[in-house]
């Protein structure tokens, strides 16, 4: 996870990082819809406005988080 606590410490001024143990809480995985692992969930105000799914993740990398991260804070 080296690359999201870079990528956290970059955009710190933009948004806030959080690590989520899916298998402690199997309850509110389900809840948020994480079905894989690696997921990114997007919350502005409280609520849910976007997610990035292991597959987007594996083909385009942190870029994926990176772009959708500028495209929710223009």
């Amino acid at each position: 996870m080296p690359d999201v606590e870079k990528l956290a410490d970059e955009k710190s001024d933009v948004a806030t990082f959080f690590a989520f143990d899916t298998t402690g809480n199997m309850r509110m995985a389900m809840k948020q819809k994480v079905m894989g692992i690696p997921a990114y969930l997007f919350y502005k105000d409280g609520e849910k406005v976007a997610s990035l799914d292991k597959d987007i993740l594996e083909e385009k990398g942190m870029a994926a988080v990176t772009d959708k991260l500028e495209e929710l804070t223009v």
